[in-house]
């Protein structure tokens, strides 16, 4: 397995992002929900999202765009007795959230054992469809979470990024994560 992991958001930023991000071949993927799957049509091997429900339309969105479909996925919790959703992880949610950015991060990290994983399209800024402001949705949930990521996390864009700080090329080559 590979020790980086880049984690594909659906912010309008993300084609900005993944382009800033050197040597792509050197990392797995995971995409960040419905909306993101089809954001990065390269391999990737995650999906993660707090709503199982998601999992049949992000196949299908998938599927149309031309991208691969043997993805892990990763959710909060199954459906019991509901053979409709395939969850091959269930990560219990612990609030506060910080969306499925941080749902994926700490998957990660505490699953998968990724020592560098960078955000990229998960700015956590502005508003979703449902009008939901991410930062002040979200933001305490990074907070809160932020000792259990070990430093091992880093962002490309937005609040995430002032938080975690960016992926510096010091930070991508040292053999320990750190801040």
């Amino acid at each position: 397995m590979k020790t980086k992991l880049i984690i594909v958001g659906s912010a309008p930023c993300v084609a900005g992002d993944l382009s800033d991000v050197k040597n792509h071949e050197e990392y797995d993927f995971m995409a960040i929900g419905l909306d993101a799957i089809d954001r990065y049509l390269g391999r990737i091997k995650f999906l993660t999202t707090y709503h199982p429900e998601d999992l049949i339309p992000a196949l299908e969105r998938r599927k149309a765009a031309g991208g691969n479909t043997d993805y892990i996925t990763i959710s909060s919790f199954d459906e019991v007795g509901n053979d409709k959703f395939k969850v091959d992880v269930i990560i219990r949610h612990e609030p506060p959230s910080g969306s499925s950015a941080l749902h994926g991060a700490l998957a990660a990290v505490r699953v998968f054992d990724y020592e560098k994983v960078i955000l990229a399209g998960c700015p956590l800024e502005g508003q979703n469809a449902k009008g939901i402001d991410y930062n002040k949705q979200f933001s305490r949930g990074w907070e809160v979470h932020a000792p259990k990521l070990q430093g091992k996390v880093r962002s490309m864009s937005g609040w995430t990024r002032r938080f975690l700080g960016g992926p510096t090329q010091e930070w991508l080559s040292h053999d320990q994560a750190y801040f």
